[in-house]
């Protein structure tokens, strides 16, 4: 480390986390937890649980005191480069079931539409999140994340420890048919 620069701080709790963008559909079902086995992830979530006090990174409530579920949940950061379709994992945290289903709206949606979820539920999870947004004075980009050109489907790749993992579907249509056979059988929440 240069002299003079302190690491940099981390912040607890970071309701930024709530924005953390979706991964890009030709690696979706390519992830730490595959490639590196349930061992891994599991040791890695008690230590991101253990880190904050068994506390949401995003919003701080302990996970006895979590809306709809009172534990936690992993959750990867990533850092993505649309332009060259790199991403990188950086590391885990720990979600409660609220804050994760927020990043994860998407999914929400779908549990809705088959009734896994309320229509309430998925607004009260809306509602929380942009409020925590707000009252950290975080503007709300989701919306113009789905908008950003990216590379070609076959650039993109994830970047763990160090090795390359190319994508986990060749091609759209690909993707939108194992996703199909998935939501037919019930399989794919």
């Amino acid at each position: 480390m240069s002299e003079g620069k302190e690491p940099p701080q981390e912040v607890f709790p970071d309701p930024a986390i709530l924005l953390h963008p979706q991964i890009p559909k030709p690696l979706h079902l390519l992830n730490p937890r595959t490639i590196l086995g349930r061992v891994w992830w599991d040791e890695q979530r008690k230590i991101a649980y253990a880190k904050h006090n068994y506390c949401c990174h995003a919003c701080g409530t302990h996970k006895l005191q979590a809306e709809y579920h009172q534990w936690l949940e992993g959750h990867e950061i990533y850092s993505i480069d649309y332009a060259t379709g790199k991403v990188e994992f950086i590391r885990l945290v720990a979600l409660c079931p609220a804050c994760h289903n927020f990043i994860h709206s998407g999914r929400m949606q779908m549990l809705v539409a088959e009734g896994k979820m309320s229509e309430k539920d998925y607004k009260a999870i809306i509602d929380r999140g942009k409020s925590l947004l707000k009252a950290a004075g975080i503007k709300d980009t989701r919306e113009r994340e789905l908008t950003v050109d990216e590379c070609a489907w076959e650039d993109w790749h994830l970047v763990l420890y160090g090795n390359n993992y190319g994508q986990r579907f060749q091609s759209f249509s690909e993707w939108q048919n194992y996703f199909q056979k998935q939501r037919k059988s019930g399989r794919h929440l």
